[in-house]
């Protein structure tokens, strides 16, 4: 291959992990860039991918700056079939030159662990009937992203037993299009892992919980043996501990995100990622009244009337403070698709997980709107018959709302495979 047809041509060298959230990562990034066209992934959807862009090395610089797949690209300089060619086609080309005939002698730090500048021949192999053939391309460039090392949940000062890994949560800030100044929200943000990645790339956040102790950062540590959470153990403290807690961090409102009654206005969120609740480490919860157990009554009509009155005002005590009943996961998902039809603006975008049983998986349980577009669906793996989905939709258009305020374009599903079994009974179900 000659030098013109090698010209705006890299090679992007991805991660061995979550291969189903490559291409959706990079179109995103595109996207939000302004990058067009965009390329186009081979087929086998490999982790080495040569790709073409129009805008050469500052495009790539853009990508590279907010991927977290991509670990390194490289700039095809030659693309040969065999070492010799290359060599022949290097001392034809004005790819190196020489700057005089000696090298002067002052000794300068020699550091080839923090190098510089990074050469690297890469020898792609294809083989056919046990016959190998070679084809070699010399490297100019490459750049490694490092996100998810610095957001490791080992040096974070505040988790819980479901914060997102830190990885996955900036792949899903990268799908929903997170740029500085955008305005995000997360309806069940617990201990903000999803916000601090949205934050990284300079948004708004903004998160919602109904936990009391998990908002306020109150009681025993997740992690064993730390015994009670301290001080500089909050969400707001994990903003502070990566730098981001300058404006861009707006807090935690304690409060039930499926009361979407509470949100005044139409449109002025940018995204909504979350990661709801289904009920294997963290149950959903919702606000709601919970009938007194027959026992407790029952005791109560046999006591005096003294007793009776006091049992009363203890129990108008508790009423003081709001009750919750459980969340059923099928009404979780629904809830939220019309939490972004309510609060997303046009174009914005809505991306949370979604747990399946890969037997019963079809898009047909897939929660749908007829405001808003699905765009993306990755999976990734859980066990071998459980899966859950990044689900990235789109809105489109806003719905009718009648006069009480209330959606007249309700989010639904074709079938509903949460209807008579939760997620975590399928689970127990399928392992015994």
């Amino acid at each position: 291959m000659d030098k013109t047809s090698c010209e705006n041509i890299f090679l992007f060298v991805f991660s061995q992990a979550h291969p189903q959230f490559r291409r959706a990562e990079f179109e995103s990034i595109c996207l939000l860039f302004g990058i067009q066209p965009v390329p186009n992934f081979t087929p086998d959807e490999s982790h080495y991918q040569l790709l073409h862009f129009d805008g050469g090395e500052a495009a790539v610089r853009c990508i590279l700056g907010r991927s977290v797949l991509i670990k390194s690209a490289f700039r095809i300089l030659i693309n040969a079939s065999s070492h010799e060619i290359v060599l022949e086609q290097l001392s034809k080309s004005n790819i190196l030159q020489r700057y005089g005939s000696s090298m002067g002698l002052t000794e300068a730090p020699i550091d080839l662990k923090n190098a510089h500048n990074i050469f690297t021949v890469f020898e792609i192999g294809i083989n056919y009937n046990n016959e190998v053939n070679q084809k070699s391309d010399r490297i100019l460039f490459t750049k490694f992203t490092g996100l998810k090392n610095k957001f490791a949940l080992m040096s974070r000062n505040y988790i819980g037993n479901s914060t997102m890994d830190p990885e996955l949560a900036f792949i899903q800030a990268n799908l929903v299009l997170s740029s500085p100044g955008s305005l995000l929200i997360d309806p069940f943000c617990g201990t903000g892992g999803i916000l601090l990645s949205a934050a990284y790339f300079c948004s708004h956040v903004l998160g919602v919980e109904i936990k009391w102790d998990v908002a306020k950062a109150k009681g025993k540590s997740s992690r064993v043996g730390e015994g009670l959470l301290g001080s500089d153990q909050s969400v707001k403290a994990n903003f502070s501990q990566y730098g981001l807690n300058d404006g861009r961090y707006l807090g935690v409102i304690l409060a039930d995100s499926s009361k979407h009654k509470m949100w005044r206005h139409f449109g002025f969120f940018d995204a909504i990622l979350a990661d709801p609740p289904y009920g294997i480490r963290e149950r959903g919860q919702k606000l709601g009244v919970i009938q007194w157990k027959r026992k407790v009554e029952t005791e109560i009509k046999q006591m005096e009337d003294k007793k009776c009155q006091e049992v009363n005002q203890q129990k108008q005590r508790h009423r003081n403070y709001p009750e919750k009943q459980q969340y059923q996961i099928s009404s979780v998902f629904l809830d939220l698709m019309d939490l972004g039809v309510r609060l997303l603006r046009i174009g914005g975008r809505l991306a949370f997980w979604f747990p399946v049983c890969k037997s019963e998986y079809s898009e047909k349980i897939l929660p749908r709107s007829d405001c808003l577009r699905l765009v993306y669906n990755c999976e990734q793996p859980l066990q071998k018959n459980t899966a859950r989905r990044l689900l990235v939709y789109e809105k489109i258009k806003h719905s009718l709302v009648s006069e009480n305020d209330v959606l007249l374009e309700k989010a639904y599903v074709i079938d509903n495979c949460y209807s008579r079994e939760s997620f975590r009974e399928k689970i127990f179900k399928n392992s015994s």
